[in-house]
């Protein structure tokens, strides 16, 4: 099977507006990875435009590298942000996980209602 994700993100010359954009870019497109459970493997997972466009030669769409160097960014640093917001998640995901599993308590042979209360 064969999944594609495609996020646009509207060019602008204003830096700030870059920065903001770029945030919520890279925040959105972790998102996606995330809740998919795709995970970042460089060109595995994550494949460049140019290389769908060169590749299935259905679409003529610009890749976006050029433009994220404009302001400084690489196709490395999209990869350690989206790898940065992942493993935040998945972190939090474990905590979650662990607190819960905490709070369950398992019933024992000789176990009555009042003692399994009393432990609440």
């Amino acid at each position: 099977m064969f999944v594609m994700l495609y996020i646009e993100l509207c060019q602008t010359k204003d830096h700030d507006q870059f920065q903001e954009s770029y945030k919520r870019y890279i925040w959105f497109f972790a998102y996606l990875l995330f809740q998919k459970r795709f995970g970042v493997k460089n060109n595995i997972a994550l494949l460049r435009h140019f290389y769908c466009s060169y590749t299935f030669c259905n679409t003529i769409h610009l890749d976006p590298l050029e433009y994220f160097e404009e302001h400084g960014v690489t196709w490395a640093n999209l990869f350690k942000m989206w790898r940065t917001n992942i493993s935040k998640w998945n972190s939090r995901r474990q905590q979650h996980k662990a607190k819960a599993e905490a709070n369950v308590y398992v019933v024992k042979p000789c176990d009555t209602l009042s003692k399994i209360a009393a432990r609440l």
